[in-house]
């Protein structure tokens, strides 16, 4: 099953959500999406039920975070500092929430089985 509502999360938690779920993940960047955070998920399909193996397209914005919010060279959701993956993801404060292995931050809160 794809989920259809993961509108608005970090790319990086649904992407691993999906391929942990044994779908096939390809990533399509949106330039026109400018108001919506960075590396944030703005569209999925195919969604709903979908046989194992199948190809998912997650299109995420690159865009600017909308209005107010902060530019900074920052890391990408998902990455650190030093490169190497992380739990993190950007609030919309600017702050990043760090989670515990296992878990994935969404909007704040951290996520995950």
């Amino acid at each position: 099953m794809v989920n259809c509502k993961v509108v608005g999360q970090p790319k990086s938690f649904v992407e691993n959500d999906l391929r942990r779920k044994g779908f096939e993940v390809e990533t399509v960047v949106d330039e026109e999406a400018e108001t919506r955070i960075p590396g944030t998920v703005t569209k999925i399909e195919p969604c709903n039920e979908q046989p194992q193996g199948s190809k998912i397209t997650l299109t995420v914005s690159k865009g600017s975070g909308g209005p107010g919010s902060k530019s900074s060279s920052a890391p990408a959701p998902g990455t650190s500092a030093s490169g190497g993956s992380g739990d993190s993801s950007p609030e919309p404060n600017g702050n990043a929430t760090s989670c515990p292995p296992g878990k994935m931050p969404v909007n704040g809160v951290c996520v995950g089985a």
